[in-house]
């Protein structure tokens, strides 16, 4: 069975990136309603899908303050990505978002 996706709005900025994006599966991995009306000012929908990776990395086995939340997004995205394929590997996500702040 196909899924058909489509989380580009109709008032989606009209540039390459987002437009490569249309009838594409774009996945959310938080529950944050500011994230969520960001990415829909850019004119994306995105499922919400938030993640269940725990924020504990240790902090001081990252060199500097922007590191921690690269590596802790990263690992939000993954899990939320091998969770989806796990639960239909027929209808991957196209893209997983995540974030996380800078703590120091």
């Amino acid at each position: 069975m196909t899924v058909t996706h489509n989380r580009v709005l109709p008032n989606a900025l009209r540039i390459p990136a987002l437009t490569k994006l249309a009838n594409k599966r774009i996945v959310l991995a938080s529950a944050s309603p500011r994230r969520l009306q960001i990415f829909r000012q850019f004119g994306l929908d995105p499922e919400i899908i938030p993640s269940k990776f725990g924020e504990n990395l240790p902090h001081d086995e990252f060199s500097n303050v922007y590191e921690y939340p690269v590596a802790t997004a990263t690992e939000k995205a993954v899990e939320v990505y091998r969770r989806l394929v796990e639960q239909d590997p027929e209808d991957p996500p196209s893209l997983v978002i995540a974030g996380a702040l800078p703590i120091r």
